[in-house]
């Protein structure tokens, strides 16, 4: 299965936590599941768990992974929590003809695609031996501050791996029990959201390789934009935009330099026709609700419905050497989201609305020749577009329109004489965007498998 590269987004929010760490170089992965795992199939009843040795440096007390200026471990000690992750599946008490033991038990960590866990278990009964190998990664998309590193992604690895080794087909064959499909514990937790486990191609012929998703809350979006303004003021721009959120909330930008022919009006009725740079800026912070939507086995699929009001600043201006033209507007706006009947197909509206206030200044002779202002004025404008995604990426489509009038007057007809058509592609990281899943065979065993590049994991073990 392809890896998808990481976003600029990514790179820079790597970078940030990078930046957060200098200042705290350790991190402490707790395992503490909050919920009880789903038990280990009948087989397992006749099975009691050994030893658990991590590898060393993983030990109980000795320093573990580390990266750059971050060194992380888990609390309590890997060889520890995989031995209670077991226990709390198998069960214990004397009599049990079979023995569990884990060797070589050691794990990694990459700040821009997750952790991975490795290991060698083996079963015993009596002078029968077998021995297998298992590595499992967890890739998280989206962005995971501190708190969420020390709280969800020790137990989501050490319970996926308990979770895969007591269903791994080959263990089975030696308890002499038919292959079961496996049970997954994260499914459990309705605060956690993942994608499926997925079978991954195996570094080695002994060695069984899995990972899945650890999905952030929201969609995390950055990218670039282009516009045609085709009213009044005639001209274009080329923008980044990005697109920031969580479950209740949302930050959305726009910031632009750059353009081409503006041709308008002055205060005196005089007509300029002339190129041009430009300067575009549009900032929103929302709340509301990013809704997520999860197929019928629970796994992530696609962000939902989304609708978020709240406040938002948007600055104009358009410069050369014979004059400029800056607006400011401040109010409000409000944006739904609705996926139409498929992940990959939707559409976007939104209205804002607010008061604002523009100046003409006209240069030359070496400095401001005069600067005409206009009064406040109420500034509206509806914005609909259609979007794509394919893969990571999402593209959108859109027409906005745009009507200025004085603070005491409104006039519908004026809305229309300002039409921008708006194209926008932003790399998308966050809730399963795009993404479709199949079945596949894990070890003999029903698992499933998605056909999008940035729905596929990581192996942390071939990661660089």
């Amino acid at each position: 299965m392809g890896n998808s590269r990481p976003s600029m987004i990514s790179w820079l929010l790597m970078a940030v936590t990078v930046m957060v760490l200098s200042g705290c170089p350790t991190v402490q992965m707790r395992y503490a599941p909050k919920v009880a795992p789903v038990p280990a199939p009948d087989a397992w009843g006749k099975v009691s768990v050994g030893q658990v040795e991590a590898r060393a440096g993983f030990r109980s007390g000795g320093p573990v992974s580390a990266q750059g200026q971050a060194t992380f471990y888990i609390s309590p000690p890997l060889d520890r929590a995989v031995h209670s992750g077991l226990v709390s599946r198998v069960g214990d008490g004397p009599g049990r003809p079979v023995t569990l033991t884990v060797e070589d038990l050691w794990f990694r960590v990459l700040m821009k695609d997750g952790v991975g866990i490795q290991g060698r278990f083996c079963l015993h009964h009596g002078s029968q031996k077998e021995c297998f190998s298992l590595e499992h990664s967890v890739t998280i998309r989206g962005y995971f501050n501190m708190a969420r590193w020390e709280s969800e992604v020790a137990v989501r690895l050490v319970e996926d791996f308990c979770d895969l080794l007591v269903h791994d087909r080959r263990a089975l064959v030696f308890l002499s029990s038919e292959p079961v499909p496996p049970q997954d514990s994260a499914l459990k937790d309705r605060n956690v959201n993942v994608g499926p486990v997925l079978s991954m191609k195996n570094r080695d012929a002994g060695t069984q390789s899995t990972g899945r998703i650890l999905w952030a809350d929201g969609d995390y979006n950055f990218g670039g934009a282009a516009a045609v303004s085709l009213g009044d003021v005639k001209g274009g721009l080329a923008a980044l935009a990005f697109d920031f959120g969580g479950n209740w909330w949302s930050v959305k930008g726009l910031m632009a330099a750059g353009g081409f022919n503006i041709s308008g009006e002055n205060t005196d009725g005089d007509s300029f026709d002339t190129t041009v740079f430009t300067n575009w800026n549009f900032l929103a912070l929302l709340v509301g609700h990013n809704a997520t939507v999860k197929n019928k086995r629970g796994y992530v699929k696609r962000p939902g419905v989304s609708f978020l009001l709240g406040p938002q600043l948007l600055s104009m201006r358009y410069f050369n050497s014979d004059f400029e033209f800056t607006a400011v507007e401040g109010g409000g706006m409000a944006v739904l989201d609705l996926p139409l009947g498929t992940p990959n197909f939707g559409l976007t509206a939104g209205y804002w609305a607010g008061v604002g206030a523009a100046c003409l200044s006209a240069w030359g002779g070496g400095g401001m020749q005069a600067v005409s202002c206009t009064d406040l004025m109420f500034m509206h404008s509806p914005v609909v577009d259609l979007w794509i995604r394919s893969g990571g990426s999402k593209f959108n489509l859109g027409l906005q329109f745009l009507a200025l009038a004085a603070q005491d007057k409104f006039d519908a007809e004026q809305l229309w004489k300002n039409p921008t058509i708006m194209f926008t592609w932003t790399r998308s990281h966050g809730r399963g965007a795009g993404t479709q899943d199949k079945s596949l065979l894990l070890g003999g065993s029903n698992a499933y498998s998605k056909s999008d590049d940035l729905a596929t994991p990581v192996n942390i073990f071939d990661a660089r």
